[in-house]
């Protein structure tokens, strides 16, 4: 399935590219209506919109954007995602013919079932997903992606339950009564179990806690885990939402993670974690992004470092960060596969750096 984003907010689009790229939906990004009708002339073809309507100088731009799907490409399903949700605006929509209508906040999982539910009405084909994790009983063992992993009998049962509910989820209490019968609930009890999962299963999986409610979501299909060999990335942002979004698209390219939300934070995690990479915020507490920067390259000078920071970016602040020892200075609305492909260029160049430095020694 071949979706076009419609969505002005930069860190939001980012967000959402990651989550159809671990579907396996292609997409294309557009900001505005110009950028729309300059990717719709050349003559792509989709599957569905994903409209935001509070766009461009007058906020009108997604209503026009609607309204030129239903005339042009009635063939195209399309979705609002907005923020704007009073009752009578979501009628006109509807009214109007757009598939759905989604409010923002939303959930992941939700979006996706209603992406689900749209291409099931409009005979849109999904991409496939075959059977990825299975499970033994008697051994308390989970086989996922034909890899087994040796679980604790509660692990296991958490596992289980939350594979059985994949992206509708189940609040934190009824998962606990499921898991441990007659036990006081204790929902720190349960996160510490949650967190085990996700280090057990970096690789194949993230389980989501989202105001006590728990999600499996799957990511990119790999090989097989191969943690001696898997590179560390320490993030440094005081975002939580960023963060997390960082550690998914990451983790798809088999990347470990570490954060620190704070510079002083990060310096201390240089020590403990040794990264083989260390991407970092400017606006950050304690110790800024640019002096974290020009500290870790007094340090040691074999740290790759990458900043990212918001949308737009003045292109002084770039210049000072690149002075600085920064090995490169991107956008947070960088496209995820050329982020993961810049991270492996830079990546791989101080592995050689490091490895011609040994020979001529």
């Amino acid at each position: 399935m071949r979706v076009l984003i419609v969505e002005d907010d930069a860190e939001l689009q980012s967000y959402i590219r990651a989550i159809f790229q671990i579907e396996g939906y292609e997409y294309e990004s557009a900001y505005d209506e110009l950028e729309y009708k300059k990717i719709m002339d050349r003559g792509e073809k989709f599957d569905l919109a994903l409209l935001d309507l509070n766009l461009g100088a007058k906020g009108q731009e997604g209503i026009e954007i609607a309204r030129d799907i239903k005339e042009k490409y009635p063939e195209m399903a399309a979705i609002i995602l907005s923020a704007l949700c009073a009752a009578d605006l979501k009628i006109k929509m509807l009214s109007l013919g757009v598939d759905d209508y989604v409010c923002k906040p939303f959930y992941d999982e939700e979006l996706l079932s209603r992406i689900k539910r749209v291409a099931a009405r409009r005979n849109i084909q999904l991409p496939s997903k075959e059977t990825r994790m299975k499970f033994d009983d008697s051994t308390a063992t989970a086989i996922v992606d034909g890899n087994k992993v040796e679980l604790e009998k509660d692990e296991y049962l958490i596992l289980k339950v939350l594979s059985s509910k994949h992206e509708r989820g189940i609040k934190w209490d009824y998962l606990f009564d499921i898991v441990y019968d007659e036990s006081e609930k204790n929902k720190a009890y349960l996160d510490e179990k949650v967190a085990v999962l996700r280090e057990k299963l970096s690789w194949a999986i993230n389980i989501k806690d989202v105001d006590g409610f728990y999600s499996l979501v799957y990511k990119l299909k790999s090989d097989a885990p191969n943690n001696e060999n898997r590179k560390k990335i320490l993030i440094v942002d005081d975002d939580e939402n960023t963060q997390e979004l960082l550690k998914s698209i990451l983790e798809e390219g088999n990347y470990e993670c570490f954060s620190a939300f704070e510079g002083n934070d990060g310096l201390r995690k240089i020590y403990e974690v040794k990264p083989d990479l260390v991407i970092l915020d400017i606006q950050i507490p304690g110790i800024n992004g640019f002096k974290l920067c020009e500290l870790i390259r007094k340090i040691n000078k074999t740290i790759p470092l990458v900043i990212i920071t918001g949308r737009f970016i003045d292109p002084s602040d770039r210049a000072l960060g690149l002075d600085l020892g920064a090995d490169d200075y991107l956008s947070k609305s960088t496209d995820p596969g050329e982020l993961l492909a810049r991270i492996r260029t830079i990546i791989t160049a101080y592995d050689l750096l490091r490895k011609s430095a040994k020979k001529a020694d």
